[in-house]
């Protein structure tokens, strides 16, 4: 298991009232307490976090009140790993309650400094300084405390192991209301991300979940709508999978040749091991659940119209700390996520993907597989980008699917057009299906894109 940011450096005894101000104490709503984290301390801090970074510190990290509002807040900021010289004894069993990855560390772990890149190997006990060369030896988790934490905390590590277990008295009461998934909830449209090489889908990317890679650690479990066997509705309100397949009517978009229906889509589990990683935007992966993505041509947005905005945005931020006033999110929302969205459905660029040529490479391409590596259940080629609803099969991870999407018709496009250069953007934007909701609306959001040429798996 390896966990891989920045690092945000501390001193000795960060005490609990530090980590989160009391003030805050009358919730226990992890992403408000994400907004509030470190701020006594480091008020800048919740607006710099990033997915996957890494605290560092001294003596006595986590002293003071036994409250789980602490590790809870530090989890929920994206925090992948802490690192420290020692811990106090209630936060090191809070934290790992709700599969917080912490190491113990010498002291001379201190020559890490703030911003430098940092990997960390659970398993080995192994920490890098990428930035400066240097290694430090921790003490490694065994192996039941990283079946543990790839679980999601004790909460679902006890269910996993003991059905209807029941956790009374464990001091894991917060695990499992918020903070014991394993990732930290989205902040939609106050993020604060950058828009430089944001290529589409919300505008304002989601805040940040925790880089805990955990591949081939344990056995995952199946998301929970493939355990109970329940089956989505789409859109018209019957069960997807009720529907007959059949000829479409005139002017529609081309059918996938003859056909099983797909298997009903699987959602995301706040209990269910999550890798996630980020670029530009965050990339959140569970082994066989349901994902919404977005790819774009590499010109679907001028380079300075990219600078213009990205320019503004840092000006508004800086004009406009946190935290936020409700009048002061919209304004943010409207003007850097709205505008955004809106700018990237203008259609600029070269629109390679309005030729019927074009489109049908990428439409051949996302038909190859389907039913062998991904089950396919929506899909709209527009003229500078892609919108596909689908969920991978077996080992095959969302960003090899969709890497061999965007080789193929690239090189395809290329050779096809006599030209070269990058195709599409390198970076995607991708979203987990959280529920039955939210399968329909993403549903609905293709359709709407392109009704006479999207394809969807519940239409006759």
């Amino acid at each position: 298991m390896r966990v891989k940011g920045k690092a945000h450096t501390y001193g000795d005894d960060i005490d609990t009232d530090v980590i989160i101000p009391a003030r805050y104490l009358n919730t226990a709503e992890a992403a408000e307490l994400a907004a509030h984290c470190m701020e006594d301390i480091d008020p800048a801090f919740a607006g710099r976090v990033r997915c996957g970074d890494i605290l560092v510190a001294g003596r006595n990290f986590g002293c003071g009140s036994s409250r789980e509002h602490a590790p809870l807040a530090i989890k929920a900021s994206g925090v992948a790993c802490v690192i420290a010289e020692s811990f106090a004894r209630i936060f090191y069993r809070n934290a790992l309650n709700i599969a917080l990855p912490i190491l113990e560390c010498p002291a001379d772990a201190r020559a890490i400094s703030a911003g430098d890149e940092v990997s960390v190997d659970l398993e080995a006990g192994e920490i890098v300084d990428q930035t400066t060369g240097q290694t430090f030896a921790a003490e490694p988790f065994p192996p039941f405390m990283l079946e543990l934490i790839a679980a999601g905390g004790l909460a679902a590590y006890m269910s996993t192991c003991v059905p209807g277990a029941s956790l009374a008295g464990s001091g894991a009461s917060l695990a499992g209301s918020g903070g014991g998934s394993g990732v930290s909830p989205l902040h939609e449209g106050t993020s604060g991300a950058p828009l430089v090489g944001s290529d589409g889908g919300s505008g304002v990317s989601p805040l940040h979940g925790g880089e805990l890679l955990t591949k081939g650690l344990v056995q995952r479990r199946e998301p929970l709508a493939r355990q109970s066997g329940e089956t989505p509705l789409p859109p018209g309100g019957e069960s997807c999978l009720s529907r007959p397949s059949g000829a479409r009517g005139a002017g529609a978009a081309k059918v996938l040749p003859s056909r099983k229906a797909p298997p009903a889509p699987s959602f995301f589990s706040r209990f269910a091991a999550t890798d996630c990683t980020r670029a530009n935007l965050p990339h959140w992966d569970q082994q066989g659940v349901t994902c919404f993505v977005t790819y774009r041509l590499a010109d679907a947005l001028p380079q300075e119209k990219i600078a213009e905005w990205a320019g503004a945005q840092a000006n508004w931020l800086a004009a406009h700390p946190r935290p936020w006033t409700d009048a002061e999110a919209e304004e943010y929302t409207r003007d850097f996520g709205e505008k955004f969205e809106q700018a990237l459905d203008a259609g600029w660029g070269s629109c390679l993907l309005a030729t019927e040529e074009n489109r049908t490479i990428v439409e051949d391409a996302l038909r190859h597989f389907n039913g062998e590596r991904y089950d396919l259940y929506a899909y709209v080629v527009m003229p500078n980008h892609v919108h596909v609803l689908f969920s991978p099969r077996g080992a095959f991870a969302i960003h090899d699917i969709l890497h061999a999407w965007k080789s193929f018709t690239g090189h395809a496009i290329n050779k096809r057009m006599n030209r070269t250069g990058a195709v599409w953007q390198k970076e995607s934007w991708d979203r987990l299906i959280r529920n039955d909701e939210h399968f329909r609306r993403t549903l609905a959001y293709i359709k709407q894109n392109n009704p006479t040429r999207s394809w969807s798996a519940y239409e006759e």
